[in-house]
């Protein structure tokens, strides 16, 4: 719901544009998530890859959709998605009943 407002009527375009409109560069996100994480006080590294890998990871939780978090993740083959899809030993467990 507050994707969908902040998206407007826009359709296409990069999520996030820069002053200009333009697409930000990695670098750019980088240095804005080092700014807002020492703003926050949150010691505890992350970057870019960070945020998409926790987005990946609970997509794939929320959903239990490997080709839904492909997509959502413009992977071109499902083989780069299919390391979000690892098993935790006591979700085994549980599911085993041990």
């Amino acid at each position: 719901m507050l994707l969908r407002g902040y998206l407007g009527v826009r359709v296409s375009g990069p999520l996030f544009p820069g002053r200009r409109g333009e697409r930000l560069t990695t670098r750019h996100v980088g240095r804005r998530l080092k700014a807002w994480l020492r703003a926050a006080r949150i010691e505890r590294p992350a970057s870019p890859h960070t945020l998409r890998h926790t987005f990946a990871v609970g997509l794939l939780e929320k959903t239990h959709d490997l080709a839904l978090v492909q997509a959502a993740l413009h992977h071109a083959s499902i083989c780069s998605t299919v390391t979000y899809a690892r098993v935790a030993p006591e979700r085994l467990r549980a599911a085993l009943g041990a």
